[in-house]
């Protein structure tokens, strides 16, 4: 399979995907509706943890703790000729938000960069990581939620900088600005389809699982970013092996070989009555084309049948090994995690 990305959508269908509400999961209530960044680790949980929709992001109160009337004159960097001044740099576009995201971030990085606080942690020199931190804060609050590894790769910064910095900005901007959303798994998993062109029943399928696999235990002390790529790539496996899984029930054993590529091995012995899809009769695979049409829709197969599991780690911004590591524990349960139209149109 290529390793090449899938051409990525326009980013105005993007956009319009993220503010859209999704319908109400009868699974979502069991499970944390906190996606936990697993790549940063902190005793104060770096993640946002609620929201106040009416909240404008800038306030205008007169205690607003963009004001400068804190500024220290003895640190302050704001005129100088930094050579890390690299802001031209962050690739904002790379993470499919509206321009005025980016913008508004720079205009509150120029106010706080004034601030007691934050003048004695170097503003200018680090002035990518603090409006990085300020990005992730609007992108949360403006439902266009970001994970901090995009947020690092937009601004070709490391975690641990914008994991100081948004701790930083909480303090400093206050709880006003920062009270955002906590995101959720199906935010990350449609947009990320979405980027890969996949058909929208993935995202659907891929989210069911998520829950699944969360209310089972299956994935303890796993990435939740990882867990979510994992799903998505579960189900576009399932559907270009449809032919082949269907014959054993989707049923694998716990010592399942995987290989580089997260291509899992079949089960061996291969049940009696299973046939290599390409010798089955054509009235088999009518059956079974039919069943794929109906899980994915028309035309879509070709799109799932180019993806390899490499172009969903660069969307997610994961290693391949991470999300290798999910698969090979949602795996040996995939007959029960895979949602029930699997299963009924493969008996077609």
């Amino acid at each position: 399979h290529q390793d090449n990305l899938p051409t990525i959508n326009n980013s105005q269908s993007t956009l319009k995907d993220d503010r859209s509400t999704n319908p109400s999961n009868p699974d979502v209530n069991s499970v944390s509706s906190k996606l936990l960044e697993c790549d940063i680790s902190s005793s104060d949980n770096l993640e946002p943890t609620s929201i106040d929709s009416n909240q404008n992001l800038i306030t205008t109160k007169a205690n607003d703790p963009l004001s400068t009337t804190n500024v220290d004159p003895g640190t302050d960097e704001s005129l100088s000729n930094d050579p890390f001044d690299d802001i031209d740099e962050i690739d904002f576009k790379s993470l499919h938000i509206p321009d005025d995201f980016y913008y508004q971030a720079v205009d509150i990085y120029n106010k706080v960069k004034l601030n007691r606080n934050v003048q004695s942690r170097r503003p200018v020199r680090k002035r990518t990581s603090i409006i990085g931190a300020i990005l992730f804060i609007i992108c949360r609050n403006e439902n266009y939620p970001r994970t901090f590894s995009e947020i690092c790769i937009a601004c070709k910064i490391s975690k641990r900088d914008i994991g100081m910095y948004y701790k930083l900005m909480k303090q400093v901007l206050g709880p006003e600005m920062t009270k955002v959303a906590s995101a959720k798994p199906e935010d990350f998993i449609k947009r990320w389809c979405s980027l890969l062109n996949l058909p929208p029943s993935t995202s659907t399928f891929s989210s069911s699982i998520y829950y699944k696999a969360t209310d089972l235990d299956l994935v303890p002390g796993k990435c939740s970013i990882g867990v979510c790529a994992a799903c998505i790539w579960l189900v576009v496996y399932s559907i270009r092996e449809f032919k082949s899984l269907a014959q054993f029930n989707f049923d694998f054993s716990h010592d399942t070989q995987v290989n580089s590529n997260c291509i899992p091995s079949l089960p061996d012995p291969l049940p009696s009555h299973f046939v290599l899809p390409s010798q089955l009769s054509p009235e088999s695979i009518n059956k079974l084309d039919l069943a794929i049409s109906q899980l994915i829709g028309p035309n879509n197969l070709d799109q799932i049948n180019q993806l390899c599991f490499k172009s969903i780690c660069r969307v997610a911004c994961i290693s391949f090994a991470t999300l290798t590591a999910a698969f090979k524990l949602l795996l040996p349960n995939l007959s029960n995690l895979i949602p029930k139209e699997f299963i009924s149109t493969s008996k077609i």
